[in-house]
């Protein structure tokens, strides 16, 4: 807990401050933590939901995945259902800057996409006909997956559920054919 969060308790604990106040904030960040309220006590949470909601929920999410890589120390993350076409300039922008800090991406692409802002060996083709534009995002001990309309994000805390997604993507990565040329004019760093 935050040395502002234990003065605030001892300010509470004075009548300086309400301590309803800062009890529901302790109770934030305890939650955001892992720890569930429940009639009969607190428990641990096996695994954590986060949302991410509206405009811009996506380049927000990218915020997220760098922080997370940066507080891990991996240096990649998994997209399933890519479009780099399609993707707004505050997505570019936010692709461009982890791959000037040395994260990078693997995305599964629609077979026939040529419009490609990376390496040609950072992608794979999945067949048109499974594919959805429908966003999801492995990466750490988290599976994060777009509700289709880019304004919402629901981001899942779970070890196994993570590991069984990743293994899932790199199946299709192994059996997905690598484009063989872009015809994007804009390229992430170090991809010309």
């Amino acid at each position: 807990m935050a040395e502002s969060s234990l003065s605030r308790i001892s300010r509470a604990e004075s009548g300086e401050t309400k301590s309803g106040d800062v009890l529901l904030e302790i109770k934030g960040v305890l939650e955001n933590a892992g720890v569930r309220f429940t009639t009969s006590g607190v428990e641990i949470a096996e695994d954590q939901i986060e949302l991410i909601e509206g405009e811009g929920c996506y380049p927000r999410l990218l915020d997220e995945v760098y922080r997370e890589l940066v507080r891990t120390g991996e240096k990649e993350f998994l997209v399933l259902f890519a479009n780099d076409e399609v993707s707004p300039s505050e997505v570019n922008q936010r692709y461009h800057f982890m791959r000037q800090q040395g994260i990078v991406s693997k995305k599964l692409i629609e077979e026939g996409n040529v419009y490609i802002m990376g390496k040609l060996e950072e992608y794979r083709y999945v067949p048109q006909k499974y594919f959805s534009n429908i966003v999801t995002v492995i990466y750490a001990d988290r599976v994060a997956q777009a509700n289709g309309r880019e304004t919402r994000i629901t981001i899942q805390k779970n070890p196994l559920l993570a590991e069984r997604e990743r293994l899932l993507f790199n199946y299709l990565w192994d059996i997905g054919k690598q484009p063989t040329f872009s015809t994007a004019k804009e390229r992430y760093h170090g991809s010309e």
